[in-house]
C-alpha cells in the first residue's frame, strides 16, 4: 500500500471516532465518512480495507464501518489535544 492511503486510512479513522463520538461499535455508512473526509469513493474504499487489515476498523454489509478497539486507541492518539 502507498503511504498515501496509510495517511488517508488514518485520517478516516479519526474522522469515524469523531463522528461516532468514540462509542465502540457505532458504525457510519462509508459514503458518509468519505465525504467528511474529502475523498473520492476508490480511495476511501482502499484506505478502509487496509485499515480493516491492520484490525483498526470493521466493513460490514452495504458498506458500513465501525472502529475497533485498535481503532479506538489509534484515534485517541491521533484525536488528542
Amino acid at each position: 500500500m502507498s503511504a498515501e492511503i496509510e495517511s488517508l486510512a488514518l485520517r478516516m479513522v479519526a474522522e469515524l471516532a469523531r463522528m461516532t463520538d468514540s462509542r465502540p461499535g457505532q458504525g457510519r455508512m462509508l459514503t458518509a465518512l468519505a465525504l467528511d473526509t474529502d475523498v473520492d469513493w476508490e480511495s476511501a474504499l482502499a484506505a478502509v480495507q487496509l485499515s480493516e487489515e491492520r484490525g483498526w476498523l470493521e466493513l460490514h454489509v452495504k458498506y458500513s464501518v465501525s472502529l475497533t478497539e485498535a481503532g479506538l486507541q489509534i484515534a485517541a492518539y491521533l484525536n488528542r489535544p
